[in-house]
């Protein structure tokens, strides 16, 4: 049995001390495992879930570093903020740059083409949204459907001789020719009060045994300026262009022989002309597409900006 023993010893890793009668066991030690690296990821979580227990057992420590993180997002808001303030500056800057500029050379003083560009660009901005690319592009008028008087500058009280210079048949005397209600010109204003002021400047064709229409809402009965037209010969038509589009819809402004469609572009005291208030560009619009825009295209009437 001990000899068996004795050469298991090897196998098993057994060994029987002589001198005893007791048997004793011997294991081989385990082979060092080498340490694992942790990636810089996890060190840094490691390192930050430590803070957090030592900040945890210090709250005076704790509410310094909530503290500081709050003051860094406040600073982070404010600095958003600031720049949102200076963007909008900016953009405010911008606008009333644009806005010097148009006043320094107003469209009515501008080249055909200028004007061209003008009324498609009021037309895209503010109605082009839903038409496809073709549609926008056979809203655009060549410079020929504008009209441009010879001077180059003039004022209110002008206006007679301006027209004149477009048609020089405008101040003539009235002819039996000339149909009632059916005017050789169109002048659009944007309110009843800008009309009145119109009208006083048009005092020559008093002078001269002519007549011009006034027409607007305000005081002013659809039902009389019918009966005017119908009555009387016109050669101009002046007045808002919600009320000549009711006049013309209604049968008493006839079209047929209107050459000149006059658009008063004099701005307001908070320098707005009639095409920068939504109502007025809206009946402006509403007016030349029901009935003059196929004219305008086909040359029958001219776009003058006053």
């Amino acid at each position: 049995m001990a000899d068996d023993l004795d050469g298991n010893v090897g196998t098993y890793g057994v060994g029987v001390d002589s001198g005893s009668d007791s048997e004793s066991f011997e294991l081989a030690e385990p082979e060092p495992v080498a340490p694992q690296k942790k990636g810089k990821g996890a060190a840094k979580a490691e390192a930050k879930a430590v803070k957090g227990d030592k900040n945890a057992k210090n709250p005076k420590k704790r509410k310094a570093e909530t503290d500081g993180e709050e003051l860094l997002e406040e600073q982070k808001r404010l600095k958003k903020k600031q720049k949102r303030k200076e963007e909008k500056k900016r953009k405010s800057k911008l606008i009333q740059e644009k806005k010097e500029a148009e006043l320094s050379n107003p469209v009515q003083f501008q080249s055909a083409e200028g004007q061209s560009l003008h009324f498609f660009k009021i037309f895209k901005d503010n109605y082009g949204k839903d038409l496809s690319q073709i549609e926008l592009e056979s809203e655009q008028l060549p410079e020929t459907c504008f009209a441009k008087p010879k001077r180059d500058e003039w004022k209110l009280e002008d206006l007679p001789f301006v027209l004149e210079e477009l048609d020089d048949t405008i101040l003539k005397p009235a002819n039996k020719k000339e149909k009632k209600g059916a005017p050789k010109m169109v002048i659009v204003v944007p309110s009843a009060y800008r009309a009145i002021d119109v009208f006083k400047a048009t005092e020559e064709f008093k002078k001269r045994g002519l007549k011009v229409g006034q027409f607007f809402a305000k005081h002013k009965k659809l039902e009389e300026q019918a009966f005017f037209l119908k009555n009387n010969v016109a050669r101009v038509a002046l007045g808002t262009p919600g009320r000549i589009q009711k006049l013309i819809e209604e049968g008493s402004l006839k079209t047929e022989d209107i050459k000149y469609l006059v658009v008063d572009m004099s701005r307001d005291a908070k320098t707005f002309t009639i095409m920068d208030i939504r109502t007025t560009r809206d009946d402006f619009f509403n007016l030349y597409n029901s009935h003059f825009k196929d004219r305008v295209k086909k040359n029958q009437t001219q776009i003058v900006y006053f």
